[in-house]
Formats: C-alpha cells, sequence, structure tokens
C-alpha cells in the first residue's frame, strides 16, 4: 500500500489476543481524552508506535513475524493495563469490576492452555488460529522458533530402538545440540540415505518456511515418505518425523 510493509502491524493484529487488543486500543485512545493527561501514557504509545513504524515504512523489511520490534510488547502490556483500568472505573459495582477481571483472565488462560508448550505459534480467532492461517498461508505460520523440536525428539527417545540413527532434514546441530538429545539416539546428518532407505529417522520444523535450502530433501520426504509422528498445534503439523524405510515409504 503506497510502499508501506504493512505485514508488521497485519501480523500484530493476528497474533494478539483479541481482548489484549481491544484493552490496548482503549488504552491509546484513553491517553488522548483522559482529563488527567502527564504524558506518560503518550510516552507509553510512542513506545508502542515507533518500533512498528519504523519497519513499517517504505523501503524497511522485516521477517519471521515480528520478532526483531519486540520492544513494543512491554508498551503494549502497559496500555492494555491503562485500558483495562479505564473499564474498571466505569464500572459502577464492584462484582462487575470482579467479573471483568475474571472473564479477561479466562479468556487470556485459554488460548495458554490450548497452545501449551508452543504459544509462539498462535494465532487468534480474527484469522481462525493457527489452522486459520495455514488456510490463508500467511507468511511464517507455524514458526515455534525451534521449540517443537524437542517434543519431536522426546517422542524419538520413548519410541525409537537405541543408537537409532536419527538426521535432520534442513537444520544443524545449531538447531538442536546433542545434549538436548540424549545418549540413546545416533544424532547425525550424515545419516541422511536418499533413496538408499537406510533406515534413519529424519526429523524437521513444518512450518511455512519460505527459504528452503534443500528442496529436494523436502521434495523426497514430503512427496515419499509418511510420517510417523507428528507435533500438532491446533489440528497443525509444525514439526514431523519420518523413517525412511520401505515400510514407510507411500
Amino acid at each position: 500500500l503506497g510502499g508501506l510493509n504493512l505485514f508488521p502491524t497485519y501480523w500484530i493484529i493476528v497474533t494478539t489476543p483479541v481482548a489484549v487488543l481491544m484493552l490496548t486500543i482503549i488504552g491509546m485512545l484513553g491517553t488522548f481524552i483522559s482529563k488527567r493527561r502527564d504524558g506518560v501514557g503518550m510516552l507509553w504509545l510512542l513506545w508502542l508506535l515507533i518500533p512498528i513504524v519504523r519497519v513499517t515504512v517504505p523501503g524497511m523489511s522485516i521477517y519471521g513475524g515480528v520478532r526483531q520490534i519486540m520492544e513494543f510488547l512491554p508498551a503494549m502490556a502497559l496500555l492494555a493495563g491503562l485500558g483495562a483500568s479505564y473499564l474498571i472505573q466505569k464500572l459502577k459495582l464492584t462484582i462487575y469490576k470482579y467479573l471483568f477481571i475474571l472473564i479477561t483472565f479466562i479468556l487470556l488462560l485459554i488460548p495458554i492452555v490450548k497452545y501449551h508448550p508452543h504459544e509462539n505459534v498462535y494465532f487468534n480467532f480474527l484469522v481462525g488460529g493457527l489452522k486459520g492461517a495455514k488456510e490463508k498461508n500467511i507468511p511464517y505460520w507455524g514458526n515455534s522458533y525451534g521449540n517443537a523440536y524437542k517434543e519431536a525428539f522426546d517422542w524419538l527417545k520413548e519410541n525409537a530402538r537405541p543408537n537409532s540413527k536419527v538426521a535432520l532434514v534442513e537444520g544443524t546441530s545449531l538447531n538442536i545440540p546433542r545434549i538436548a538429545i540424549g545418549l540413546n539416539l545416533d544424532y547425525s546428518n550424515d545419516h541422511w540415505s536418499g533413496d538408499k532407505k537406510k533406515g534413519e529417522y529424519l526429523v524437521e520444523l513444518t512450518y511455512n518456511n519460505p527459504v528452503r535450502y534443500y528442496p529436494e530433501a523436502w521434495d523426497y520426504v514430503e512427496k515419499f515418505l509418511v510420517p510417523v509422528y507428528e507435533v500438532k498445534v491446533d489440528g497443525v503439523a509444525i514439526a514431523k518425523v519420518w523413517k525412511n524405510d520401505l515400510e514407510h515409504t507411500k
């Protein structure tokens, strides 16, 4: 739109709990209409907007969601708290105030429970959750920043035979270190055998990654192998485990 990069704003809108969005907007409006303006609210507002604006102006870019401008989050939390304070002050009866706090708390708790331990792949109902984000092909949906590796390897430690060979499809030991895997798995990307099918396990994150360095390897596992385990959130696989043998070939 006119050279503006609206992706950061869109991402924040669809990945923030709607209750927090509404309270933040009320807090932002309150900084202008409050009769007791002391400048602090305006400071919080600038704190929120400047990181977003700097990656929105023409010529700027951002990738991987908005993790590179995370400094806007404390300001959003403060403004949301300010918005909640304004609403509580408007409520006449104490019981209504407590009810408002309880309902807000529950609304914020539900996605945490639903997505745990992968809260960072959360999308709100404005896009239909993570499932809707996948259907709409929103950039970087399902990116757990490597968190899903742990659950995949925990499954292998419980279900694979001792000393089973394991490799990553694209990642390296920088993605998940050997110390996090344990001693009962033989983990090395040298075990990749491709169409020779030597029976190694293959593990990888399956989010919307616009850059795939080994497209042939991805084509192989996605087109020819059946996953033996999937790390799923909201019905969407964010990591998969394949076994490269004939039994698990399509």
